[in-house]
């Protein structure tokens, strides 16, 4: 994942795949968590858009102006997939960055 800056947009997507076929996840919902600990609480929570390209396995996220004023430093990057049977998948866990500036 590229660095996120700080009080700038920051759109990215995942592709959801089980043994690299992309699963059709549009009737499914995906939340993506950042944490600055990674047993603290988020301080950021969205809601994905499986609706756009859900069918080709694609969840989209968006983290808007207000989202990204945050303070600078390493973070956790979470994505959570959830079945519509309630079953739950990590699907990313992963470290990234938010940086004060582009440059």
């Amino acid at each position: 994942m590229e660095s996120i800056y700080k009080n700038k947009t920051y759109a990215f997507d995942v592709l959801i795949a089980v043994n690299e076929i992309p699963a059709d996840i549009s009737s499914d919902s995906c939340k993506a968590y950042l944490f600055r600990d990674r047993n603290g609480e988020p301080v950021i929570t969205k809601t994905g858009d499986v609706t756009t390209s859900g069918a080709s396995g694609i969840v989209k996220f968006e983290f808007d102006l207000t989202d990204t004023d945050i303070q600078d430093g390493r973070y956790w990057l979470q994505v959570v997939w959830t079945l519509s049977t309630a079953q739950e998948f990590v699907v990313t866990d992963e470290q990234i960055q938010v940086k004060l500036s582009q440059g």
